[in-house]
């Protein structure tokens, strides 16, 4: 996951395509009877934030998401910003937001958006008096009540199914890294565990990845571009895993870094892949 706002997951290519952040600080200016006045820090502004995505059809409902970014904004609801690392950003409304269409048929049916959302931070000192105003605002009186609708959902396209096992396969090698630079390396027994449970997982989905190119029914059949690049990081990660199984440390370095260069080629040659997709819609 790349980030999530309220309960919107942002992962895979469902990204935020721009994505910046302002703040401001307030001061008392006091004059002097000589010399130049002085400034005092009386307190800090709102933080605002502007982020901008893409909500393509090939990795998405874009109606679906479009409408409970909507519902954000007109009922007011305070959501928290999370990036996939942990780190929260803190507590924000939607105040303002622009949909433009950017693919669509000649018979209306939308395959893509930009969205743009602006947001403002949402201060409060009590924590359980904003659960339970968002609880108020959320809740349905008797007359509400509706019976429980089945959503169909459409099977993954080739482009989501590409884009989850390059987004598994980055996850893997960047805990990989991780324990290679922050926590000391395979020398410790627990880390090498760590590193090889990865690799095996890198193993797997770029073997799925391998196996999408060579299915005649699959819509990844014959990209020799998608197959050479997971290939690529398919070998890395096996010279690893030898490297960790026989506890070859002097070599666990280069080997991490081979294994990082793969996974940046192949995630740049799956997003031409998808990009193709989308084009050919």
């Amino acid at each position: 996951m790349y980030a999530q706002l309220g309960n919107i997951r942002f992962e895979n290519l469902k990204g935020f395509t721009e994505y910046s952040k302002a703040g401001s600080s307030t001061y008392a200016e006091h004059q002097l009877l000589d010399g130049k006045p002085r400034l005092q820090l009386t307190g800090h502004g709102l933080e605002e934030i502007t982020i901008a995505m893409r909500l393509h059809a090939s990795f998405c409902n874009p109606e679906n998401e479009l409408e409970a970014i909507r519902n954000f904004r007109l009922n007011g609801e305070i959501l928290p910003l999370l990036f996939g690392n942990g780190r929260l950003v803190g507590n924000f409304v939607i105040v303002s937001m622009t949909e433009t269409t950017e693919d669509a048929d000649a018979q209306g049916n939308v395959f893509s958006y930009i969205v743009n959302c602006s947001l403002r931070e949402y201060v409060t000192n009590d924590k359980l008096q904003q659960e339970q105003a968002q609880s108020r605002r959320r809740a349905a009186s008797v007359g509400d009540i509706r019976p429980v609708s089945v959503i169909k959902t459409n099977p993954p396209t080739g482009a989501a199914i590409v884009s989850s096992l390059v987004s598994r396969t980055e996850n893997s090698a960047a805990a990989i890294n991780n324990t290679m630079i922050e926590r000391g390396g395979i020398e410790n027994p627990v880390n090498r565990n760590k590193v090889l449970s990865n690799l095996k997982l890198i193993a797997e989905k770029v073997n799925d990845l391998t196996n999408l190119t060579g299915e005649a029914t699959s819509p990844a059949f014959g990209d020799n571009s998608l197959q050479v690049a997971a290939n690529r990081v398919l070998n890395e990660a096996n010279k690893f895993i030898d490297i960790a199984a026989n506890k070859a440390y002097p070599l666990a370095g280069p080997a991490n870094k081979n294994l990082r260069e793969a996974v940046v080629g192949l995630k740049s040659t799956a997003r031409k892949y998808v990009n193709k997709t989308i084009l050919r819609r």
